[in-house]
């Protein structure tokens, strides 16, 4: 093997752990030796990589020396030093979290240092309202459907995609949040508890969403009760006199919300016309033709439709019910409103259909990695009754102890609606077999590929005119 390339490897999977020691340490021996291992992405060269690397070759170079100089004569000690620095390429991951390790002081004061600033401006920031979004799903499509009715009468000012940490939102912060700025939305991310807590700290939202919870990152979380605690955490960190919007049609948030909200006001948002909901769905219609939903919302006091939106899956109405009531809420005209849901589209990588030049309809929801978005991948490929549908898929990730129920059922619910499963080898996709299995599925219809990459390439020999196939989720490298 490349001993430059083995490096490589074994840095870009620290990178794809986030610097977590504990976890990147767990993928040695399995991943960090995988023969022929091509990355998908790129490596990041932030400052902080820049500074983790150097430090880890210089620790390589330094321990090869101090061996080779220190044990054997001149000029043998130089042969044994270029053999030892080749031997060690090998065990790069050690010199890595070494220099982690070393660096990490220095990373807290930076981070440090940031945060507090951008608390300051915050502060500084009198008329400025902010919303926090984060829930187990549905983050990304709930912050982009809110900022795009919300600039009907606002600047708003929105985080982007992979911006959810308290340090990439006070970077965001202190370089793009101006005065002139007037509705600031957050996503937050979370992967332990305390994670949300730090971000309502930094930014105090006036509002919080809750998209919903489930099993999503369970491995991290460890247990469900964990989860929920850390996604009311943007309830509880939020304005004690403020606002919250929660999704009624999740149990978890239905049986748990009492706990947390308060004196603060309560907003519930449903897309299956829950009681508990006070906007009602009209009139709601799906065309295949132009892949969206015609729908009247409407309340005790007013309607607002009809409306228009290109989206394939149902629970797209709880996101357009939560933005109404935010919009209202800060001021928007029942006009402004309908003029911002005619403006909305989906997010993309999440059930974003596209119509290829040879009559095949490509729905992309790549990026969907939770139970609940997989299960409404499965109801959007049910809308196509006359097409052949396919589905492909590696799984979920993070599933923990849930892991094999989960899968199984997804298997069960594919069985009804597929009439071709296309699983990639994952430690999950043997329980969707299963599951397809139980329900009668034929053999034949389930096609195995060692990678996504095999997958996509042999499709182009098997999909045909009139197909619908859907893409759900892609496993990063450190899970393969």
């Amino acid at each position: 093997m490349n001993p430059i390339k083995t490096i490589k490897n074994q840095i870009y999977f620290l990178q794809l752990e986030n610097y977590n020691l504990k976890r990147y340490l767990r993928l040695f021996p399995e991943k960090i030796w995988l023969p022929g291992f091509k990355p998908r992405q790129p490596l990041v060269w932030t400052d902080k990589l820049k500074l983790v690397v150097l430090g880890s070759i210089s620790l390589q170079t330094l321990s090869a020396g101090f061996l080779a100089f220190g044990l054997a004569p001149w000029p043998v000690s130089l042969i044994v030093f270029l053999i030892l620095l080749t031997f060690f390429s090998f065990f790069h991951f050690v010199f890595l979290a070494l220099s982690v390790f070393s660096v990490s002081p220095v990373d807290y004061l930076a981070k440090a240092r940031v945060i507090k600033n951008a608390e300051d401006k915050i502060w500084s920031l009198k008329n400025l309202k902010v919303i926090g979004v984060t829930g187990s799903y549905g983050k990304t499509t709930m912050k982009e459907i809110l900022a795009t009715v919300l600039e009907e009468k606002f600047k708003v000012l929105k985080t982007p995609e992979n911006i959810n940490t308290p340090v990439g939102v006070g970077r965001l912060i202190l370089s793009d949040l101006t005065e002139e700025t007037e509705v600031f939305i957050v996503e937050m991310g979370a992967y332990d508890k305390g994670d949300i807590k730090a971000l309502t700290g930094l930014v105090h939202p006036k509002i919080g969403i809750l998209t919903g919870i489930n099993e999503a990152h369970l491995e991290r979380f460890g247990s469900l009760e964990n989860t929920i605690a850390t996604k009311f955490e943007i309830i509880e960190g939020a304005d004690p006199h403020g606002t919250v919007v929660l999704n009624a049609d999740n149990q978890l948030i239905a049986e748990s919300y009492k706990r947390y909200v308060q004196l603060r006001k309560v907003y519930f948002t449903s897309s299956a016309n829950n009681p508990l909901c006070p906007w009602q769905i009209k009139d709601k219609k799906f065309s295949n033709g132009d892949l969206g939903f015609s729908f009247t919302l409407q309340n005790d006091s007013q309607k607002i439709g009809p409306i228009h939106i290109p989206f394939l899956s149902e629970y797209i109405f709880g996101a357009v019910i939560a933005a109404v009531e935010v919009a209202l809420e800060l001021g928007l005209t029942p006009t402004e409103v309908k003029n911002g849901l005619s403006k909305i589209k989906p997010a993309p990588h999440r059930l974003n259909p596209v119509r290829s030049e040879s009559g095949i309809l490509v729905i992309d929801d790549s990026y969907n990695g939770n139970p609940d978005g997989a299960r409404e991948a499965i109801k959007t490929l049910a809308r196509f009754k006359k097409e052949r549908k396919i589905f492909v898929t590696p799984g979920l990730v993070e599933m923990g102890e849930r892991t094999e129920p989960v899968h199984q059922e997804l298997g069960r619910l594919l069985a009804k609606v597929a009439d071709l499963v296309v699983l990639i080898k994952t430690k999950a996709t043997e329980f969707i077999a299963q599951g397809l299995t139980e329900q009668g599925f034929r053999p034949d219809a389930i096609m195995w590929f060692e990678t996504t990459e095999e997958a996509y390439s042999s499709l182009v020999n098997i999909l045909k005119a009139g197909d619908v196939v859907l893409f759900q989720n892609d496993w990063p490298d450190n899970y393969r």
